[in-house]
This record gives C-alpha cells, structure tokens and sequence, in this order.
C-alpha cells in the first residue's frame, strides 16, 4: 500500500452464510495497529493491523451451475465494508487505543462514533460511478477482452446511477421524524427506548451527508474515483491519523473547509 509494495495489514473475507453465523454484515477488528518499542534497544516496530469483513451474501448453488454472483445491493454493501477495512489497515496510529476500532472489539479506543461510518458511506458512494460500475460488473460466462459484452451496459449503469436517491426524500424525512422523536424520549426521565433501543444513532444522517461531500472530490476529480492525488490526500487526512486527530479537524483537512450539506441535498433533488 502506499507503493513501493509495502505491507500495512491484512484482512480476511467471510462472506457467506452457514448456519448458526452472524446474521448481518460487518467488519471486526482482529488485532489494532502500533509501534512496538523494544525495551532494550528502542528499535521501533510498526505492529500491522487486521480485520475481517464478515458477510451473508449470495452463495454459489450446491449444484455448481454458477459462481457466488452478487447482487447489486450487495456490491454496494461490500464497498461500505470495505470502507471500514481501509480505515483500518490505513491507520497509523502509534498506540493500539489510538488505532481503528468500534464498540465491539475486546480493546478499548477507537475512532468517535459519529466519524466511524464516515469512510465506510463515502466508499459506499463509489458503487454509483459509472467508471466503477463498468470495471466490478459483467456477465461470468464472457472472459473479458474476447467479447465486447462483459460490462454491464451503459444504459443499465446509467439508469442504476439515475435511480440512486429514487424515493430517498421520503425516507430521511421518516428517519429525521423518528430521530426527533427520539430526542424528545431521551430528554425526558428514564426508563426511555426506542425498538427495544436505547438511541437511535442520530449521526447517521450526519455521516451520511458528510460522506456525499467528500465523494464530491472524487466525482469531480479528473479521473474520478481512481484518481490518484485525491485518493493518497484522502488517504493522509482521513485514514492514517486514525483516532489521533478529532474527525472534523481531519473533515476540515481534506477539504479544506468545514464540511457542508451541499452534495447531499443537490443529490436528492
């Protein structure tokens, strides 16, 4: 990573169910990243990070007849898990409590958790970019460069890319009406909860606006998603510092302003 082929992790892909596995998606953290000092040499030793994105999408058939094919949907949900895979390994942090992680991880630290689905979104936008979309998709039974079929079609990206925010006004007004109803509960004397919650992780319309103006870098950059100065600034202002640097000092950073709900709200129009 970063060139020259120099190792920062490793991470491990379970993406299948079986029976009695977790049921959703997620990544968990395996071990954090930090520099180990020893104690009688003071050599310093970079310690790399690892994870796992842990998944339930589509499976081969039992038959054979096919390779695991996924769904749109779930290439979208593999970008967002792979956003949180980043993070982690891009981290470089000089302390394990400084690296990235998230509640459910057996050491303590970690990333703030209105920031932490902030990579995670923005890598999830990249699905939507027609240059994306032609380079992850095709048809399994044409080998590419032997037929002029094997991405999708252009009129099929195009219309996936138009549809993006179909009926997502209705949506956010629903979270944002539930999101204010949870303030009021939690505003007033306990016991309060909400589904069998205690919040309602209000940050998520937070990050996600604020992940739409980070992409807005890349969409406009001059090659897009892969271009290469945007991604190793992104790199350097939003994954290293890990939990280092509060996130909105590492927002500020990258964009060169504070973040605004400009690219969200032009989107959904």
């Amino acid at each position: 990573g970063g060139g020259g082929g120099r190792l920062v992790g490793h991470f491990f892909l379970d993406l299948h169910p079986r029976p009695g596995k977790y049921g959703h998606q997620c990544v968990l953290p395996i071990a954090p990243s930090f520099v180990r000092v020893n104690d009688l040499t003071s050599l310093r030793t970079r310690v790399r990070p690892a994870c796992c994105i842990v998944g339930n999408m589509s499976a081969a058939p039992t038959d054979g007849s096919t390779p695991a094919l996924l769904r749109f949907n779930e290439v979208q949900t593999f970008f967002h898990e792979f956003g949180h895979v980043v993070h982690c390994l891009c981290t470089d942090a000089q302390f394990s409590r400084l690296s990235w992680a998230w509640p459910m991880v057996p050491w303590p630290g970690g990333v703030e958790n209105d920031f932490l689905e902030v990579p995670s979104m923005m890598s999830e936008q990249m699905v939507y970019s027609l240059d994306v979309i032609h380079r992850v998709s095709g048809d399994w039974r044409k080998r590419e460069g032997h037929d002029d079929g094997f991405t999708l079609p252009t009129d099929i990206a195009e219309s996936i890319v138009t549809t993006k925010h179909l009926m997502d006004g209705l949506s956010w007004t629903r979270f944002i009406g539930m999101a204010y109803f949870d303030m009021l509960m939690h505003s007033s004397a306990p016991p309060y909860a909400y589904n069998g919650k205690d919040d309602l992780s209000l940050s998520e319309l937070w990050s996600e606006w604020v992940a739409h103006d980070l992409y807005d870098s890349f969409k406009h950059a001059p090659n897009g998603c892969t271009d290469p100065l945007v991604g190793r600034k992104y790199r350097q202002a939003i994954l290293d510092p890990g939990a280092t640097r509060p996130g909105l000092a590492m927002l500020n950073d990258f964009l060169g302003r504070e973040p605004r709900p400009d690219a969200f709200v032009a989107a959904l129009k």
